[in-house]
């Protein structure tokens, strides 16, 4: 996980991954569903 060390918010910080993984896994989603 991506811990600023600067911050006092990690959980603020793994939301934020969270985020930036889900909108790559969706994007392959949707590629892998245009594609076929």
């Amino acid at each position: 996980m991506i811990i600023v060390s600067t911050h006092n918010q990690p959980v603020e910080i793994d939301f934020i991954f969270v985020l930036l993984i889900s909108n790559k896994l969706y994007t392959a989603t949707l590629i892998i569903t245009i594609i076929p």
